[in-house]
């Protein structure tokens, strides 16, 4: 089975690769605790030292390219989903998505109670 590698622009239309914020809202968070460890899940083949070199272009939003098989991963490590890393959606996580339609639709119950 061929790897297919998701390549991208800095910018798509109007959409940016959100690596560099993804990572420092999940360092507020304190999801990403071992750099070496989470270098070590996406690159398992290479040395210490190229994963730590790419894990560090990935964190510093300078990678042009990362595979796609490795996109769960980044997502369920930085506590977003694959739409807030693409620049698909402004929500970064799920929890975040789900609250945010649970107060709008109160506010929709709000108006169609008042009509």
């Amino acid at each position: 089975m061929p790897k297919f590698v998701c390549t991208f622009a800095r910018q798509i239309g109007t959409n940016m690769l959100r690596l560099k914020e993804a990572f420092a809202r999940a360092r507020d968070l304190s999801l990403v605790r071992r750099k070496k460890d989470f270098a070590l899940e996406l690159w398992p083949d290479s040395s210490l030292g190229a994963a730590y070199t790419n894990f560090s272009n990935l964190e510093d939003g300078k990678t042009q390219k990362i595979k796609i098989e490795a996109v769960p991963l980044i997502c369920e490590r930085l506590g977003c989903t694959p739409e807030y890393l693409f620049g698909m959606s402004e929500i970064p996580s799920r929890e975040e998505s789900k609250a945010q339609l649970k107060e709008l639709a109160k506010q929709m119950i709000e108006i169609i109670d008042k009509l």
